[in-house]
């Protein structure tokens, strides 16, 4: 590899690893002041709202990270290339869009629990809203994550400047998921205009029955993405389901902590993406992934009652403890995630195996619904964090064992 191509590497490494700093400052700072702010039930309430519309993003990115990455990367990153897939995800996105949006209000005002909240529920839609206009598939492909650093930075001044000055009672928490999408909105619209300016695109909405094809033929890719992003997610969402917000509170803080740990790794996986799809070379990739995964595990276990005591140290002993344990049960989750990015993401899509990986994808998040059932009402927040770990692992151990069988069927 030529050294100009290293520098690359650790350019976007470095991008995307300004990121996940700007998120781990946000939320260091951020959910100790909202709960002192606007109590930690009411907090809940938003950590539950907040964990349905994630869901819905993941399912509105559509493996965009995926599909879009590995169609540019393959294409040499021509013009002609980069506006076929900007009109084929901006139209899908709209499509996608209309249908969550329509499915969205339906639910809010029939199902009761969150009718009472209507107003919260409402507004995490413009969190929804916003990423229409997000080009982070885009900044990924073209091997340009400084970009995505500018626009998260800008995003988040916008957003603390936002909460500072408006959320100051108890009642304000209904504001928090809206000054939240304004702020992502003004970013995402503002960069959006930027890129079609700057690559001189040709915008184009595509019919509907194009939109539908582009669906069915990356449906494998969409599983593939959205389900490993929607573990975390979703286990804190069955909390709220089958647990009450002071629960959802300790949960959302432990899976927190578990992405501030794997943020290595997630870098890794999305620099080395596009280069193992370019030259099909995979061996320096999960040499890199499994040694921090390894690395991340072993520090998350050893410094997360140090962190949360030091975090939170002015909420209740209970309360901690309950923290301290579930993020002591995760702690292997980093080096779980590294397998199943070094078999899976760099190893078996990397071949073109969606189809597999989609099956494996799925098996293991049925898993996780299964036993976040079983678990939760009998052991609390012990359960859900059970449940994560297991699902992770079987997630981890099936990604290892179909690369190796795939890389036998074609030796």
């Amino acid at each position: 590899m030529k050294p100009f191509k290293y520098f690359n590497i650790i350019e976007n490494s470095t991008s995307l690893f300004l990121v996940k700093i700007l998120d781990l400052i946000l939320t260091i700072w951020l959910i100790p002041y909202l709960i002192f702010k606007v109590g930690l039930e009411n907090y809940g309430l938003y950590a539950f709202s907040l964990s349905i519309v994630l869901i819905l993003i993941n399912i509105l990115n559509y493996g965009f990270d995926y599909t879009a990455v590995r169609e540019i990367s393959n294409g040499n990153k021509t013009i002609e290339i980069i506006n076929k897939v900007f009109n084929e995800t901006l139209s899908v996105k709209l499509f996608l869009f209309s249908v969550l949006l329509i499915i969205s209000v339906v639910c809010i005002f029939i199902i009761p629990s969150l009718y009472n909240n209507k107003l919260l529920y409402g507004y995490t839609l413009f969190i929804l809203l916003s990423h229409v206009f997000s080009l982070r598939w885009f900044f990924l492909s073209i091997e340009k994550m400084k970009f995505l650093f500018i626009i998260r930075a800008n995003k988040t001044f916008i957003y603390v400047a936002l909460i500072y000055f408006f959320i100051n009672n108890k009642v304000d928490y209904v504001l928090i998921p809206l000054l939240e999408g304004l702020a992502m909105l003004i970013i995402f619209i503002i960069t959006f205009f930027l890129v079609i300016n700057e690559y001189k695109l040709s915008v184009k909405i595509l019919p509907l029955k194009i939109i539908k094809k582009y669906l069915v033929e990356n449906f494998n890719s969409f599983i593939n993405l959205v389900i490993p992003t929607m573990f975390n997610n979703t286990v804190v969402f069955l909390t709220g389901v089958l647990g009450v917000p002071t629960q959802v509170s300790v949960v959302s803080i432990g899976v927190k902590l578990v992405s501030a740990f794997s943020t290595v790794n997630s870098i890794l996986t999305k620099v080395f993406f596009p280069i193992s799809n370019r030259t099909q070379k995979t061996n320096l990739s999960f040499v890199f992934l499994i040694g921090f995964g390894f690395f991340l595990s072993t520090l998350m276990y050893t410094s997360s009652e140090f962190i949360i005591e030091l975090w939170l140290k002015n909420k209740s002993e209970n309360y901690i403890l309950d923290i301290i344990k579930i993020s002591e049960i995760l702690s292997l989750i980093p080096l779980l995630i590294s397998i199943v990015s070094s078999f899976g993401v760099n190893g078996l899509l990397v071949l073109f195996k969606d189809k597999v990986f989609r099956i494996i994808t799925k098996i293991s998040f049925f898993v996780l619904i299964i036993l976040t059932f079983i678990l939760i009402p009998k052991h609390g927040v012990i359960g859900a964090a059970i449940s994560l770990l297991l699902s992770r692992f079987i997630h981890a151990l099936l990604s290892y064992i179909y690369y190796n069988k795939s890389i036998i069927n074609e030796a």
